[in-house]
This record gives C-alpha cells, structure tokens and sequence, in this order.
C-alpha cells in the first residue's frame, strides 16, 4: 500500500494557517498476540490536521488539532490537540527577553501521554553574542497525580564550543500513566560540543 501525504499553508497578515492530511499506515502499530509472540500489525488511517498561529506584538497563540478515522472500524476515531500562548516580555532586564508559556494537551484516546494534560514554562533569552537561553517548565497530568519537571538550556563558548544541558524529572507517578514507566527514569544531561 503506498501512502501519501499533502498540506496546504497560508498566511494571512498575523495568521499562519495550515492544514493537511494522510492517508497510509498507522505509525503506532497494533501488537496482535498469537498465544507465543506478538506481532506488529499497522492499521490504514486518515488524518486531518489543523494547526494556526497568531502573531500579535507579545503574544504568540498556537493550536493545533488532528483527526484520525480507522477505515475498517475497528477502532475508534481519535481527536487530539494541543492549544497555547507565549507572552513575551521584550528587554525585560537590559536585553533579556523573558516568554511565559501555557499550552493545553488533550484527546479521545486514553492510552497516550497526553490525554489531560497542562504545560506551564519560562523562557530565558539573554541575546547575547553567545545566544544563551533557557526553558524551564511543568507538564502537570490533570486526571492523575503525575507531573515532569524539565530544563533546557544552551550556550555557546568562544567560536568553537557549545554547551547544552537537558534535565527532566518525574514527580509522583501515577501508576496508571504511561509516564509510569519511567518514573525512575529522571536525568541531567550536560553535552559539550566542539566544532571545527
């Protein structure tokens, strides 16, 4: 089976619009046991998806949503999407730029990350020669008790290095999430790359 994909994308003064959708094999496989071993079994599907921004001075609005229909009815038909903004306090402290962030995640299926869930974040943009920034937020899971901490941040030294840390920690676990299976699984990851 060949699968295809198309999008249309506009911008209308403030507003970027697009659309899309495809037509193929599911990308998250069915495991189908027979008694000893499972087996990948990847469904037909179509997705339509919208996504929009807004662009008006400080703030930034986001949205984007899809569709997803099983062509055999097996399953059920899925929506999904997340919705946000980010404020942007420009030259805040000298030419520090500070952004607040608050995204909302949601969808029909159950059995995702996602399902329920609120983001709140900082954005730190020194606008230095050394293009320092940070991001630093909670994903905070609404229907259970889970939450996930996370930092990222880069930095450029001289001409040739660059320096970026990932931390991501994982707060009272619900056992009934998917993040469960990580819920030991917090990290600090400190890379330094040289270029030449």
């Amino acid at each position: 089976h060949i699968d295809y994909a198309l999008r249309w994308e506009s911008t209308m003064d403030e507003i970027d619009l697009g659309l899309s959708y495809f037509y193929g094999h599911d990308r998250a496989p069915l495991l189908l046991f027979d008694g000893s071993t499972f087996t990948p079994h990847y469904k037909l599907m179509g997705q339509t998806g919208l996504d929009i921004q807004g662009t008006y001075d400080e703030w930034l609005l986001k949205h984007e949503s899809i569709y997803k229909t099983y062509n055999d009815n097996t399953l059920e038909n899925i929506f999904s999407q997340t919705s946000g903004f980010e404020y942007t306090f420009f030259n805040a402290v000298d030419a520090t730029d500070i952004g607040i962030l608050l995204e909302y995640s949601s969808s029909d299926q159950s059995e995702v990350l996602f399902d329920n869930d609120l983001f709140l974040g900082a954005r730190l943009a020194l606008n230095d020669v050394d293009s320092t920034s940070f991001l630093v937020g909670i994903i905070k899971d609404l229907s259970k008790s889970s939450s996930l901490f996370s930092i990222e941040g880069s930095r450029r030294f001289g001409q040739d290095w660059f320096a970026t840390l990932e931390v991501r920690l994982f707060s009272d676990i619900d056992p009934n999430d998917l993040f469960y299976a990580y819920h030991q699984d917090s990290f600090i990851h400190l890379e330094l790359a040289r270029y030449f």
